[in-house]
Order: structure tokens, then sequence, then C-alpha cells
């Protein structure tokens, strides 16, 4: 069995090596050295006791905080809708109310922010899917100069047979 690094660990395990290392320490062994031969980090097991003594438990954990740190404030979300709702900016994408605002020193937020705020108070509409247009494009029909339409000339041009010098300017 190799060392245990990087990987994650039941609270059952980690109180029984918990326990052997509090054993070995009774018997005069360092924590260190029960620490290298179980091959286990000692920050790891020190973590472990820290935690134990403080009575938190020595489940898994989620990395990370419980809320973001930069996360955007009730005040601002207020003064994005107020300002959306405003007679003077109602007509203004969600890019340049958060441009504006930043501006005139009412709220900073992203662009992404101010929509995302915007869509969840329900004054933005959703962007529209283009899966379902469909584009109809129009085949030129005017004459080249050799006679035939523009597509041919392409397509001989490309697919050899006439050179850039026949086309002309």
């Amino acid at each position: 069995m190799g060392p245990i690094t990087k990987l994650w660990i039941n609270a059952e395990t980690k109180l029984s090596i918990l326990s052997v290392i509090q054993t070995s320490q009774q018997q005069g062994v360092s924590a260190r050295r029960c620490c290298s031969i179980l091959m286990i980090e000692h920050r790891r097991v020190v973590r472990w006791q820290q935690r134990a003594h403080q009575g938190q438990g020595l489940g898994d954990r989620v990395p990370g905080p419980k809320e973001p740190l930069h996360r955007i404030l009730p005040e601002e979300v207020a003064r994005i809708v107020a300002m959306a709702k405003s007679q003077e900016y109602v007509d203004l994408s969600h890019r340049i109310l958060a441009v504006t605002a930043c501006d005139k020193g009412l709220f900073q937020a992203s662009f992404s922010t101010v929509y995302r705020v915007l869509k969840d108070e329900g004054l933005m509409t959703a962007r529209q899917s283009t899966d379902n247009v469909i584009e109809i494009f129009v085949v030129p029909v005017r004459q080249g100069p050799h006679g035939c339409t523009v597509m041919r000339c392409m397509k001989k041009l490309f697919f050899g047979g006439l050179r850039w010098s026949d086309v002309g300017d």
C-alpha cells in the first residue's frame, strides 16, 4: 500500500489513525515518526487532532467558504433594479446600464451580474435561441466577366480552370 496523500478518508479511518498515533506517543514514538511510518502527512494529522479536540468532528467538509466573498449585496441589487425601472434608463441594455451606473457612481457590477439581477427580477427577457431560425440566402445572378454567374466563376476559380487574371478587376 502506498502513501495516504490526496485521498478522501472517512471519519472512522481518521479516528483509528489518530488512536494509533496517540497509542504510539504513549509508548515513546513521536507523532512525526508515526506519520512517516503510516505514510501520511504530519500536517494533516495535526489538523485532524485540532478538529477532534475542538469537537468539530472528523467528517469531510466541503472546501471553500459557505458564501462567496464578493457576492452582490442586497443594496446593490436594489440599486440595479431601481435604475432599470427608472424612466430614463428603461430602454437600455444590461451592458449600457452597467457602464452608465459605473460612470455616475451608482454601483459597480459586471455586465453578467446586471443581466442576472434583471433576469431574476423579471425585467429582462430571455435571450432568443437561434436554433429555429431559418436563414434564406439568395444566390446572386449577375454575370461575371466571362458570361458565367458569379457562383460559377468562384467554382471555376477554386476548383480549377480559371485564374485570377481571368476574373478581372
